[in-house]
């Protein structure tokens, strides 16, 4: 990979780490579908990536995004603690 600068080195780099994570995070799911990422370099000129999933995995990911969610809404805000005057 002499061939390639140093973007299209990240945009693989990214391509390749998100596959790996993607697929350990569905995985964990039960699910094997594979899914396919795609490194480009984006119209800015930045590493970027195109994924290209089924409908049953991209439903996988939806219903986790959402629980995800639900789960952080329900969670209380940190209170901050009462500033003390100077």
């Amino acid at each position: 990979m002499r061939y390639l600068n140093d973007k299209d080195r990240r945009a693989l780099r990214l391509a390749k780490d998100l596959q790996t994570a993607i697929q350990q995070w569905l995985s964990h799911r039960g699910v094997d579908q594979a899914v396919a990422i795609s490194p480009f370099i984006d119209s800015t000129g930045q590493p970027a990536v195109i994924i290209k999933m089924n409908a049953r995995v991209a439903c996988v990911m939806i219903d986790s995004l959402n629980e995800q969610r639900i789960r952080s809404s329900d969670q209380p805000t940190p209170r901050q603690p009462p500033v003390q005057p100077t």
